[in-house]
């Protein structure tokens, strides 16, 4: 019984403890199976919509997945063959939204939108492969117990002592292609490389432009800058070009004048 009592609360607390995710652990991407006629969701025999993996990437032989809390460039490169080229034709159309979602544990996941930018031809793709991948990450505090954190249990007693542990998990993301001029042409069965640059955020704020901004203050200080700097230039030109000239102009007419 005793044994019972020192090991009870170290399992309760093993079995309540919320998985920790680490950086650079692969979070898998499953996305919505859709009807490639429709675009409806498909579901299961439970009325459950059905998710399966994102296509398998030859360059690594398996989905693609993302590093938590790493930035990075992913290649994804896999076949446009007939069902994945007319729901892509639903994607970039957007009669469809390209719903997935990180898979963060067995029950925990957080939605993830790919939005493909193109333009849809009669006989072809036209696609932006380049998608930008923002993630943000949140701080919380998960509760463990001492035996998790490695600081020992007081072998006498049967009293857990727990400690809060301030951690980072995800929170949200979204992707999306600029659809500018960087668009290659598909046709049914080319290979299509999805380019993946991915940046990951902590906290609330929407990251900056840039780290200058300005204000009223900077703005009068960049015209009062640019206006010294036109003097400087200006009487630059004038003292060392212009007025000698005039100089040399006015002194031999003088002398022309006394002969």
């Amino acid at each position: 019984m005793r044994v019972v009592a020192i090991w009870l609360p170290i399992l309760i607390g093993l079995s309540l403890a919320k998985p920790t995710i680490k950086p650079g652990d692969a979070l898998s991407i499953t996305c919505i199976d859709r009807n490639i006629d429709t675009g409806e969701h498909k579901f299961d025999s439970d009325k459950n919509i059905i998710y399966r993996s994102f296509p398998k990437c030859q360059e690594s032989n398996s989905p693609l997945s993302f590093q938590f809390l790493k930035d990075e460039s992913v290649n994804c490169t896999f076949p446009l063959l007939d069902e994945t080229f007319h729901l892509f034709q639903l994607y970039i159309h957007q009669d469809s939204p390209y719903t997935c979602r990180l898979q963060l544990s067995e029950t925990e996941t957080i939605p993830l939108v790919l939005n493909l930018r193109g333009d849809i031809q009669e006989s072809h793709l036209d696609i932006d492969p380049t998608l930008s991948v923002l993630f943000f990450a949140r701080s919380s505090e998960s509760t463990q117990s001492s035996y998790q954190l490695e600081h020992g249990v007081d072998q006498t007693s049967s009293e857990e002592t727990t400690t809060a542990v301030p951690s980072v998990e995800p929170a949200s993301a979204v992707a999306f292609s600029l659809g500018f001029a960087n668009k290659n042409r598909y046709i049914i069965g080319d290979y299509i490389t999805l380019q993946f640059e991915t940046r990951w955020y902590t906290g609330t704020s929407v990251p900056q432009y840039s780290s200058f901004r300005y204000t009223a203050t900077t703005t009068l200080l960049y015209c009062a800058a640019t206006m010294i700097g036109t003097f400087v230039v200006s009487a630059g030109i004038f003292y060392g070009m212009v007025f000698p000239r005039r100089l040399r102009q006015y002194g031999a007419g003088e002398f022309t004048k006394l002969d």
